[in-house]
C-alpha cells in the first residue's frame, strides 16, 4: 500500500519553525540517527566482549560533566558580561543551544545502547545456562 504524503496549507508553527532553525543551524544534528543505524545493523553480530565493551556508563559520565562545565563556565561569562558584547547577534545563542542540545541527545542515545548491550549480555549468558547439560539431573523450571 502506498503511503500518501501528507501536505497542508496552513502555516508552520513556531516550533517547526525553530526545529527548522536547528536543522540549519547544526546540521549534524543526526548524530543520534546514526547511532541508531549503526547500532541496529551491528547488535547480531557483536560479541560478548564488544557487547561488554559497550555496557559502559563511564566516558558518557565524562562527557556529560564536561558539558555541565561548559554550559556552566558559558552561564558565567554571559552573567558577567557588561562590556564585551558576548552572545549579541541573533545568531549566537540559538546555535550554541543547538549544538548543546545535539550533544546530550547523544549522549542519551548512548546510554539507551549501552543498557541494550548489557541487556542482550545478560540474556546470552541466561541462555547459555539454560542450554548447558545437567549431568544426568533433571532441569528444574
Amino acid at each position: 500500500m502506498a503511503t500518501k504524503k501528507f501536505t497542508s496549507n496552513v502555516r508552520k508553527s513556531p516550533a517547526a519553525s525553530l526545529v527548522q532553525s536547528a536543522n540549519d543551524y547544526c546540521p549534524s544534528m543526526s548524530t543520534m540517527l546514526m547511532m541508531d543505524t549503526l547500532w541496529d545493523a551491528a547488535k547480531p553480530n557483536l560479541t560478548d566482549k564488544q557487547l561488554a565493551e559497550l555496557d559502559s556508563y563511564e566516558d558518557i559520565r565524562n562527557q556529560l560533566q564536561n558539558i555541565s562545565d561548559v554550559m556552566s563556565g558559558i552561564g558565567c561569562l554571559v552573567a558577567d558580561d557588561e562590556m564585551a558584547g558576548n552572545f549579541q547577534h541573533k545568531s549566537d545563542v540559538p546555535t550554541l543551544l543547538f549544538m548543546f542540545a545535539n550533544l546530550i541527545d547523544t549522549q542519551a542515545r548512548a546510554i539507551f545502547i549501552a543498557g541494550e548491550a548489557g541487556s542482550m549480555l545478560q540474556e546470552r549468558k541466561e541462555r547459555a545456562v539454560e542450554a548447558a547439560p545437567t549431568n544426568g539431573r533433571k532441569q528444574q523450571h
